[in-house]
This record gives C-alpha cells, sequence and structure tokens, in this order.
C-alpha cells in the first residue's frame, strides 16, 4: 500500500505550505473513486488518466490502509518565487541587461541604475541569437503555469495561444472535447474555468520575459516569435495548491506545448506531483523549475519542490545578477540546482493598475526560469526530437562557468543561448 506523506513537524514550522485539514485522494481506479465517492459524498475530478478528490479531515490515517485508496497527500500549498518589485516608469530596452550586458547596472528605481556597474557580456547573448539564429517562431508554443497572464497586453496580446475550435465554436460548449469550456486562450485551474486573466501579475512578468514582442515600444522578451499558452493555478496572493496544480496538470497533458515554466514551489513532497512529471516525460514534455528564494538555504538539505524532484525531464534553476553573481535571495544547491540564470532586477510586463505603466521590475529565482523555459523552446523547435535527458544536458553542458557559481548550483555556469542553440560545449572552450 503506497502512503506517502512528508509531513514532519520540521516541515510545517518551515513553510507557508498546508490547508490545516485538507488532502488530496488517489484512488486505485474510476471504479473504486465511484464507490468511495458515494459514501462519503465527495466530488471527483481526473488528470493523467487517474481519479482523485478533495477531502477535509482531522485524521486521514483510518483512510490509509483502504484498498481502494492509492495515496493520500496534503493539499500542499505552492506560492511564487518573485523576492521584490519595483515601479519603472519608463521601460528601456537598456534596462535590460539579462539580454544585453554592455556594462551597464541593474535598475533599481524608476528610471534609476544600481552603482555599481554590470559585467560585459554577462548575459543571455540574445542579441547575437537575434541577429546570426533566430528571433523565435510562432511554432513554438510555451505554457506558463502560474498566476495567469494578461492576454490584452499590448506587448503579449500577438504571443498569445488560441484555441481555435473554441474561438470559432460556440459560447457555452466544449468544442474541442478536452473537458473545459470556452478555453479559448487557456485555463484557469485555480477557479476550473476557461478564463486564465492574470489578477496578481506575477505571470505576464514571466510570459513578458519569455516573448513580450519586439516592437520598440518598451521592452523585448527572449522571443519575439512564440504562442504563451497561460494556465492559471494560483489566485491574486500568488498561492494555488496541490489540487490546482493537478487539474494545471492535466491540462498542459493535453495542450501542444513541450515545455511549461513554473517559477512557483513548496518545501513538501509529493508523489502524486512527481508521478504525473514522469508520466508526461512518456509525452515529450519538459519543465523548467525555479529553485526558490529562502536565501542562504541550500536546496540538497532542505528541498524545495518542484525542483528538487529527481526526474530526466526537469531542470533547476538558480539565479545570479548581472555581475555573474548568486543572487543574494536565491537558494543554492551544488548537487541539485543545474544551472543559473539572469534574476536581478529583471524588467518585464505586467498587469494593467490605474494610472500605472504595464510594467514592474522584480527579482527572483521566478524570474530567472523563464530565460531558461524560453531557451528550451527554441531548443526544442530546432531539434524536436531531443528526450528530457538530452535538453537538460545540453543546457548543462553548454552553460558558461564562472568562478562565483561554481559552490552554487551543480555546474557552476549560467544560462548562454547563443551556446546553447550552437551546441558549443563549455569544455571544448577551457
Amino acid at each position: 500500500m503506497l502512503f506517502r506523506i512528508w509531513f514532519s513537524l520540521a516541515a510545517i514550522t518551515l513553510s507557508f505550505n498546508t490547508i490545516a485539514a485538507e488532502y488530496i485522494i488517489q484512488f486505485t481506479s474510476t471504479k473504486s473513486a465511484q464507490l468511495i465517492a458515494k459514501q462519503m459524498n465527495l466530488q471527483t475530478f481526473t488528470a493523467l488518466g487517474s481519479t482523485f478528490a478533495k477531502i477535509k479531515t482531522d485524521n486521514p490515517r483510518p483512510l490509509e490502509n483502504n484498498p481502494n485508496i492509492l495515496r493520500i497527500e496534503p493539499n500542499i500549498t505552492y506560492r511564487t518565487f518573485d523576492d521584490s518589485w519595483e515601479e519603472v516608469t519608463d521601460p528601456k530596452f537598456n534596462m535590460q541587461w539579462a539580454l544585453s550586458n554592455q556594462g551597464m547596472n541593474e535598475p533599481v528605481k524608476p528610471d534609476q541604475l544600481s552603482p555599481l556597474p554590470g559585467t560585459i557580456g554577462c548575459d543571455i547573448s540574445a542579441q547575437r541569437v537575434w541577429s546570426e539564429i533566430t528571433t523565435g517562431s510562432d511554432q513554438i508554443i510555451i505554457a506558463v503555469m502560474d498566476t495567469g497572464i494578461d492576454y490584452n497586453h499590448p506587448e503579449l496580446k500577438n504571443s498569445i495561444w488560441v484555441n481555435l475550435k473554441e474561438q470559432n465554436g460556440l459560447p457555452g460548449i466544449d468544442d474541442d472535447g478536452n473537458g473545459h469550456i470556452d478555453d479559448i486562450h487557456g485555463y484557469d485551474a485555480f477557479n476550473d474555468d476557461g478564463d486564465p486573466m492574470d489578477d496578481k501579475g506575477h505571470g505576464t512578468h514571466c510570459a513578458g520575459i519569455i516573448g513580450a514582442s519586439h516592437d520598440g515600444k518598451g521592452i523585448m522578451g527572449v522571443m519575439d516569435k512564440v504562442k504563451l499558452l497561460p494556465i492559471k493555478m494560483m489566485n491574486h496572493k500568488g498561492r494555488g495548491e496541490l489540487e490546482h496544480a493537478i487539474k494545471a496538470m492535466d491540462y498542459f497533458a493535453k495542450s501542444p506545448a513541450r515545455v511549461v515554466n513554473c517559477s512557483w514551489g513548496s518545501n513538501l513532497y509529493s508523489e502524486i506531483f512527481q508521478e504525473m512529471i514522469v508520466k508526461l516525460e512518456q509525452r515529450g514534455k519538459f519543465f523548467v523549475a525555479a529553485a526558490g528564494n529562502l536565501r542562504g538555504r541550500n536546496n540538497d538539505q532542505h528541498p524545495t519542490y518542484p525542483a528538487n524532484y529527481q526526474v530526466p525531464n526537469l531542470i533547476s534553476i538558480s539565479s545570479h545578477n548581472a555581475r555573474a553573481r548568486h543572487s543574494h535571495f536565491s537558494t543554492y544547491g551544488p548537487k541539485t540546482i543545474h544551472i543559473a540564470a539572469p534574476g536581478t532586477k529583471i524588467l518585464s510586463t505586467y498587469i494593467k493598475e490605474k494610472r500605472k505603466p504595464r510594467y514592474k521590475v522584480a527579482s527572483g529565482t521566478s524570474m530567472a526560469a523563464p530565460f531558461v523555459t524560453a531557451a528550451v523552446g527554441l531548443l526544442l523547435h530546432q531539434a524536436p526530437n531531443l528526450t528530457g535527458d538530452e535538453i537538460r544536458n545540453r543546457l548543462m553542458e553548454t552553460a558558461i562557468k564562472e568562478h562565483h557559481l561554481t559552490p552554487k548550483n551543480i555546474t557552476g555556469a549560467r544560462l548562454d543561448l547563443y551556446r546553447l542553440l550552437m551546441n558549443i560545449r563549455t569544455q571544448t572552450d577551457e
């Protein structure tokens, strides 16, 4: 009988992470689910071929040995990994050090830069990729599993994925038969409806890093051409539970997206969630996970999930600043975090607020992960048959080694998009 709840007092004290007396049940079969649901008056839902239910109880132990139940786990709370937010009144490309660092400083206040100069070349080599290789493609579909996306944002609206069957279908009807009604631009797993509009701003910021239009107005994403698929699983506070993550994963599984950005996490392990990631590896799906912002914490000893799941189709991302140094807020992990990416003072798109521009500067591993997600999207467009292991190895083998990052992640290196797409291995340059 499988029953695995990592549920120590230390873990509970440490975190933001459980809903009191709420659990997720995974049933052994549909028939078992129907039986138990009827007995206990539970509402079930399905995802990736399994049936689940949420239950409130102060004592889950009696369910532990029920032959109809495969697993029961706490309804873990996940939170976004944003460390700080700052206003900006006049967004400019020269504030985007992560794309092209000419020694410019990080933005610290509206239209002001830090007095500390950045390191020339400490960026992902985006401009070189744009001029020599690609600016993206509308065939690249990237899922952002987060607080939603402001799909009406001027810099994003042309890059939002469209479900044509629903757009051209009848209102109130599940025209494409995926179990969701009117999901024209994605899915809201938190409210279980077809409108993934962002009411927090976090998901919109991540989306802009990946695919803000190169229109000469405001900022630029890693890709000019891409289709962003919003999957909202968190509320306006940047919180979502395991229940919502399971539903979001099912939507991602059915979607045409090959890669998903996960800029959030928890310190509690879920066997249900890990198994879903493993299942999706067989469908060619890849996960990019932010490593977390508990400054000074070693993920080798104090895991963050999903970043710490040891599965082949997931890569864990820490953050570095404009001087190629580990960001002060970022967790580290010499055995568990794979590479670093820019995450300090990142300018990107934001939701509409009264009398404010739709851009903000933010810091966090939340901001680092989307750079890698965009990179994976470009790589899969170039080489669609790569396996999860091959994608992760390529990212690690082509990353640029930095002295200050050596004790902070497995590779001691940071993302370089040009080297990734050209398959320039680090060891050949040493």
